[in-house]
């Protein structure tokens, strides 16, 4: 361990910020006088714990911190940090570098830090004990230190000693158990004479106590009689009061078993009227469906009409053309006759064609031979003769054709006006049926609406009759509830006010004064009310208000003091018990009006408690006096808050009645509800009074209003049929006329089906009719073109024959020309025949295909007949089936009417019984409401009965025994020894009951203080114990040092001095523990003498002597040493240097000099120097041994 580095600032002339750093071994700290090197010492000194300012070269402390110089302002603070090196674990701590360092301010506060860390100056002090280092060790040596230790008397020279010995620690518990031990003789001291005092007064108090406990076993004694008695009234009451449970439960069954009674006949009546509903509108439903059954027979009858008319039609049209299948049949035979003939004609001139062709051949042959002129003309007018012929053919085919499109027209027309004239008919009819359908319509319409206003009107009156019963019902239920509430509340009231008039609730001594005062007593006069009758509070601040007043509401208001002593002897002399009164004239009331003011816009404040009390005006002082200083809070963590504020002087309450008096004491939690409190109880007699009022006003307005209602609700009845009836005429009307629209409009239906048929069949033949004209047209606009053609034909051959270049050629010609026109003749015949046969067969597949056509059709007809004759069976199967399920209906219809008869018959019996349950009901709730009222009354007779345990015994219901405290035979014996047990207590007048307790507190206090001062005696016995071990090892240790010291010393002073001898001399060997220390010095060549003979280098260097010897011993980590040298000469300084240089190789030397020798020995050497005024610096040089030894 040693000194490592010293940090200064603002320390003496050490104004910034300094770190000297040291080393292991010999360092001299060099400099001018007055440059600040002696501050050094002092600053480990006063980091060390130096108190005394003298010490440090001060008159104050505060002079330590730098005052200021010329260039530089004073600073505020000093701060010094020593830094240690603990490799070695000397310290006690587990750090291998401590720092400790200490602060002033110029205010005088100090702060101390270990490792940065703030700790006490002890702990530091404690740190360094039995280090060998410290303010008060010889490891530092400030200057003229050295010359004090030989100026020392004896007994204080011994110091030097116990700081070696190592027995300051010694001496220190000594010191703390001498201390300690001093304090337990006079703590023990006191003890004795309080347990002295505690024995005069437990004497007396032994009678009291004797009397009090027999006080107290006669109260308990009557507390359990009467306790018993209670109880056996709590269980008499109780049963009475389960009884009443019972009868109540039973009628509250009762009238639960008639209401739900009731609900089921409700259900049931319900479930009629659903039934009858369903069953008007099953029969509704079935009538509308019989008339649509009849509708549809109507149709179907219409129908097979229709398909019969059709039937006749077709059966003529197919006899029509069966008619004319017998005339077709002859023109068939006539025209096969005529195709014979032509085909027989055919045969005879292809004959007479064939012979021409012949001799025309050969003329030909004749002519081409001659003259090919004649070739152009011949191809011309064989070209003209083939187109000839050709359009004569097509003129034939066109007159065969406009002949068969004539007899088809002259058909079309008959069968057109047939028709036209059947849609003429239809169309009439069909008017006429319409005009009819539109007045039946009108009529239907106006049915409709009649019966949409009669419906609505139903609607309307079944819904008002439907309110109407809700609201009775309603009105009903409403005045059922506020007459069982106006019972309720009207037990409520009697209950109370016989509380009220009993004063329940009241101490003893309150109530007998109220009833004297009844009574008219003389000795009451002047006496008005307890508080709890003249304070009138809000509900919401009753009970803040009842908690902070407590039994203060019990204390009677009184006009004078000489009344409230009056009704006290009155009350001693009736041994009727304690009362509390307040006098008008001499109670002032006590506001601070400051208050308020402080504390309004605090959170949570409500108010003062006296401005939520009303009261006459004559007893405001008394309100004032008792709620003028009390503060009413929300909740009492605002509260606490407030407290604090007003440094705990006023009470405050909360609305929960959680109270802060003054001092700090806080009361609160639960509340016992024991019933109205006596500050509620008149404000809810008075509440109920008027909500009874109120009550009885509605009772009587809803009675008017149900008279009312049930007027209202006939009217509605009657209305209701009224509407009713008109409606089911309504209704039958409609159904009338909708029964014949829809008959009509079937047979408009089936008018138009066959209209449309007919229209859509003439239109059919107009079509056919034009088709043909148009042919026709066509055809003969052909014909024209081709006569026109064929003349046109004629002339061009005739032209060509008339061309003629010779007269044989033309000879021939002629014959050839004769040949040919034979020829041409035969073939025009044939052509004729050809075209006659063509045309006959044409005509023949025209004729044969009107046949088949009328075939066709005549099937058509039998087919269209078949499924007339089908369709129209199936119309009257369908008719068959459509009238027996008319029947069916119809019986539905009458079972369904039957049913709701019976229905109408089981509503009206359903009804008697609804109000037969309801009758019954209203017993069951009458009877419900007097049980419910029994058990109110039981239920507060045991609340009552409760009340009295709980004020007069301070007893919860839950805390009541549940078996008799005491045996008795029957109430009137308990109520015997009740009274012996009052008439013993009354005997004994007044009784301290505090003697008990005190009694008891003081033994116990004597027993613990007994004890104390044994425990005492023990503890000095140890002290006494560990004094004398202490002293033990002191002496032990003492003389182990003296002995060791004093050998070193004779050593050294050897050694300085070359010669001579010296030694340490006790002064009282025997008392080791108080002896002083002399030292004995002879110079050499001198006789042995005392220390102030000698002169002043020889005593400086004596006492280096020491203290080297005392190095050599205690061998402390580091040793400060401060111009020790200074009264030495050169040489002296010199061996002084090397015996330090010696000592330096076990303990740190740090030595301030400005001599030569003991720089010349050191190992570093730290010089100090002010280059400012005023403000020291440091300069650091390390030497090598190359360095020394130069």
């Amino acid at each position: 361990m040693y000194l490592k580095a010293i940090e200064l600032v603002g320390f003496k002339s050490f104004a910034e910020r300094v770190r000297l750093d040291f080393a292991e071994g010999l360092t001299t700290i060099v400099g001018a006088n007055g440059s600040g090197k002696s501050n050094i010492v002092d600053a480990v000194l006063w980091v060390m714990g130096e108190q005394n300012a003298r010490n440090l070269r001060g008159a104050k402390m505060e002079e330590i911190i730098f005052s200021g110089s010329e260039k530089r302002r004073a600073v505020g603070m000093a701060e010094v940090t020593l830094i240690i090196d603990n490799q070695s674990k000397l310290l006690p701590v587990e750090y291998e570098e401590v720092s400790v360092m200490r602060r002033l301010f110029r205010d005088g506060t100090s702060e101390y830090y270990i490792n940065q860390q703030q700790c006490r100056l002890k702990d530091i002090v404690e740190m360094f004990l039995d280090t060998g280092v410290g303010r008060d060790s010889f490891s530092i040596i400030g200057q003229g230190q050295i010359d004090e230790i030989l100026s020392y008397k004896p007994a204080e020279r011994r110091v030097i000693l116990e700081e070696v010995a190592g027995i300051a620690k010694f001496k220190f518990r000594k010191k703390e158990a001498l201390s300690k031990l001093e304090r337990l003789q006079d703590r023990l001291q006191r003890v004795d004479d309080i347990v002295l005092e505690l024995n005069t007064q437990i004497t007396p108090l032994q009678q009291q106590a004797q009397a009090a406990e027999l006080y107290l076993y006669l109260r308990e004694e009557l507390k359990k009689h009467e306790i018993t008695y209670l109880v056996s009234e709590h269980r008499r009451i109780s049963k009475e009061y389960a009884e009443r449970v019972h009868f109540r439960a039973k009628a509250e069954e009762a009238y639960t078993a008639g209401q739900a009674r009731t609900a089921v006949e409700m259900a049931v009546l319900e479930k009629i009227k659903l039934e009858q509903l369903q069953t008007e509108q099953q029969i509704e439903s079935l009538n509308l469906q019989s008339n649509q059954l009849l509708i549809e027979l109507e149709q179907k009858k219409g129908e097979e009409r229709i398909i019969q008319q059709r039937i006749l039609h077709d059966t003529s049209l197919r006899d029509q053309y069966s008619n004319e299948e017998k005339s077709d049949e002859i023109r068939e035979k006539d025209l096969h006759r005529q195709l014979a003939e032509i085909e027989s004609e055919q045969q005879k001139n292809d004959q007479e064609v064939g012979t021409r062709r012949t001799e025309l051949e050969r003329l030909r042959q004749d002519i081409l031979s001659l003259t090919a002129e004649e070739e152009t003309n011949r191809k011309k007018e064989q070209e003209l003769l083939e187109h000839y012929h050709q359009n004569s053919r097509d003129l034939h085919l066109l007159q065969g054709r406009l002949e068969g499109l004539n007899r088809d027209a002259k058909a079309q027309e008959q069968t057109l006006a047939i028709v036209k004239k059947e849609i003429a008919e239809l169309t009439t009819q069909l008017n006429e049926k319409k005009t009819r359908l539109k007045h039946i319509v009108s009529e239907t319409e106006e049915d409709q609406k009649v019966l949409l206003e009669l419906t609505a009107a139903a609607l309307q009156q079944e819904s008002e009759y439907q309110e109407q019963v809700q609201a009775a019902n309603e009105l009903k239920n409403v005045l059922s509830q506020h007459q069982a509430n106006l019972r309720i509340s009207q037990n409520r009231m009697h209950m109370l006010s016989e509380l009220s008039d009993q004063m329940e609730g009241y101490f003893k001594g309150v109530k007998a004064i109220m009833q004297a005062k009844k009574q008219g007593h003389s000795a009451m006069k002047g006496i008005h009310e307890p508080l709890a009758n003249l304070f009138r509070v809000d509900k919401a601040h009753e009970t803040a208000i009842e908690m902070i007043l407590g039994g203060a509401l019990q204390n009677i208001v009184v006009n004078q003091p000489e009344d409230a002593e009056k009704a006290i002897a009155w009350l001693k002399q009736s041994h009727y018990g304690r009362a509390t009164f307040y006098p008008l004239s001499s109670i002032r009331g006590q506001r601070d009006e400051r208050l308020w003011s402080k504390i309004k816009d605090q959170p949570g404040v409500l108010a003062i408690a006296s401005d939520l009390v009303q009261t006459e005006q004559k007893y405001n002082a008394i309100k004032e006096s008792l709620l003028g200083n009390v503060v009413v809070m929300q909740t009492l963590t605002e509260a606490n808050k407030l407290a604090k504020e007003l440094n705990l002087r006023y009470r405050i309450v909360t609305l929960e009645g959680d109270i802060i008096v003054p001092g700090g004491a806080i009361t609160g939690g639960s509340l016992y509800q024991k019933g109205v409190s006596l500050l509620g109880r008149e404000r809810e007699i008075g509440e109920l009074e008027s909500s009874i009022q109120e009550q009885k006003k509605q009772i009587q307005q809803l009675e008017v209003e149900e008279v009312q209602k049930r007027k209202q609700i006939e009217q509605c009845e009657a209305l209701m049929d009224i509407v009713k009836s008109d409606k089911e005429k309504a209704e039958t009307q409609l159904q009338q006329s909708k029964l014949k629209q829809q008959l009509l409009q079937a047979e408009i239906s089936t008018f138009e089906l066959s209209k449309d048929k007919k229209v859509a069949e003439e239109t059919s033949i107009q079509d056919l009719y034009g088709s043909s004209q148009r042919q026709t047209a066509e055809l003969q606009l052909e014909q024209k073109r081709i006569q026109a053609l064929d003349l046109q034909l004629l002339r061009e051959i005739d032209c060509c024959k008339e061309i003629s270049h010779s007269s044989h050629i033309q000879t021939l010609q002629a014959e050839l020309q004769s040949g040919e026109v034979q020829m041409a003749l035969h073939q025009r015949r044939k052509e004729e025949l050809d075209i006659q046969y063509l045309q006959l067969q044409e005509v023949l597949l025209r004729f044969r295909q009107d046949v088949h056509l009328k075939q066709d059709r005549i099937a058509e007809i039998n087919q269209r007949l078949a499924e007339s004759a089908t369709e129209c069976q199936q119309v009257q199967l369908e008719s068959q089936r459509i009238g027996e399920k008319q029947q069916e209906t119809e019986l539905k219809h009458q079972s369904s009417k039957a049913k709701g008869l019976k229905l109408k018959a089981e509503l009206s019996e359903q009804e008697e019984r609804i109000y037969s349950a309801r009758k019954n009901e209203d017993q069951c709730r009458e009877s419900f409401y007097h049980e419910n009222n029994q058990w109110v009354k039981s239920q507060s007779e045991l609340q009552f009965l409760l009340d009295k345990v709980q004020n007069d015994y301070n007893t919860s219901p839950e805390e009541l025994p549940q078996e008799p405290l005491v045996a008795f035979e029957d109430l009137q014996e308990l109520q015997k020894a009740c009274t012996r047990f009052r008439n013993k207590i009354r005997e004994m007048g007044m009784v301290n009951l505090g003697a008990i307790e005190e009694k008891k507190r003081l033994e116990e206090r004597k027993s613990y203080l007994s004890e104390q001062g044994e425990d005492t005696r023990i503890s000095c016995q140890g002290i006494y114990k560990v004094l004398a071990e202490i002293d033990k090892d002191m002496e032990s240790r003492f003389e182990e040092a003296f002995q060791t010291v004093n050998y070193h010393f004779q050593q050294v002073f050897t050694q300085l001095f070359q010669g001579g001898q010296a030694k340490l001399q006790l002064t009282e060997p025997q008392d080791l523990l108080n002896t002083g220390l002399d030292i004995i010095a002879q110079l050499p060549g001198k006789k042995a003498g005392n220390l102030s003979l000698l002169s002043g280098g020889e005593r400086a260097l004596t006492a280096v002597a020491l203290l080297i010897a005392i190095l050599q011993v205690k061998k402390p980590p580091f040793c400060l040493l401060d111009e020790v040298e200074t009264s030495l000469d050169e040489a002296n300084v010199k061996r002084v240097a090397k015996i330090l240089r010696t000592c330096s190789d076990h303990t740190q030397i740090i030595s301030v000099s400005h001599r030569k020798g003991m720089m010349e020995e050191a190992d570093a050497l730290i010089g100090v120097t002010m280059q400012s005024p005023g403000i020291s610096t440091v300069i650091s040089v390390r030497f090598g041994e190359k360095d020394k030894q130069e």
